[in-house]
């Protein structure tokens, strides 16, 4: 089932990007002298929110990195979830918690299903309770 019935858009800035190359760092700036602190995989999906010389501010691992815009494919028409409340990330509806989320971050999301929201979390699919959210559109 497609997430509907929303006129709310992402903020500014904020696109929903998709890993083009196998795989591609993460920096804790933006700029090839910066310190790496993850890499991300072709396919995984974030959501970016800044842009710097190039490179592209996306929410990894519970803190923001910077990764080379052109490791990137902008997703467009999106469909996101922002978080009006804490939640946590979980392997299936009700499953094992994955992670936490704050209020505020903001997901790119594919499927709803009873009450449940799948979302990219951490470089793989999560679900969420839909409650904690609110629909977005990414331009």
């Amino acid at each position: 089932m497609r997430l509907v019935n929303s006129s709310d858009t992402a903020p500014p800035g904020t696109t929903a990007q998709e890993v083009a190359p196998a795989t591609a760092v993460v920096r804790d700036g933006p700029g090839w002298g910066n310190a790496i602190f993850g890499t991300v995989m072709q396919g995984q999906i974030y959501v970016a929110n800044a842009d710097n010389a190039g490179w592209l501010r996306i929410f990894y691992d519970q803190r923001s990195g910077w990764v080379w815009g052109g490791s990137l494919r902008r997703r467009t028409s999106g469909i996101g979830r922002r978080y009006v409340s804490d939640a946590t990330a979980r392997t299936a509806p009700g499953g094992s918690a994955v992670g936490p989320v704050t209020r505020g971050e903001v997901f790119v999301a594919d499927l709803r299903q009873n009450g449940w929201v799948r979302i990219w979390y951490r470089g793989g699919s999560s679900w969420t309770p839909e409650s904690a959210t609110e629909v977005l559109y990414f331009p």
